[in-house]
């Protein structure tokens, strides 16, 4: 990890950044595959609440050297397009994922 997030938000900060982002997949680092099933859980659940569609674009996870897409274990389907403010409502809701995760 880079010494700007320990200079700008301490030391604890950048431990837990290292001990979150311990998975490489093509050369980028990734943070745990359970943190991101727990997040992708979670905001399927709310999706499933909202009556929206939900998909994974570009999520993957390794297992036993080879990738594996997560879009098919997360995806939920429902008819209906959105509108904007089903993107409002959206934006407010995941604003406070954060906390949830902790």
């Amino acid at each position: 990890m880079d010494d700007k997030i320990e200079d700008r938000y301490g030391r604890e900060m950048r431990r837990r950044y290292e001990d979150l982002y311990v998975e490489v997949i093509s050369g980028r680092m990734h943070a745990r595959i359970e943190y991101r099933r727990r997040l992708f859980n979670r905001i399927r659940e709310i999706c499933n609440g909202m009556g929206v569609t939900m998909g994974l674009c570009m999520e993957f996870e390794a297992v036993n050297g080879q990738y594996r897409g997560l879009n098919r274990e997360f995806m939920f389907r429902r008819a209906g397009a959105w509108k904007l403010r089903d993107y409002k409502r959206w934006s407010m809701m995941v604003g406070g994922l954060h906390r949830w995760l902790r």
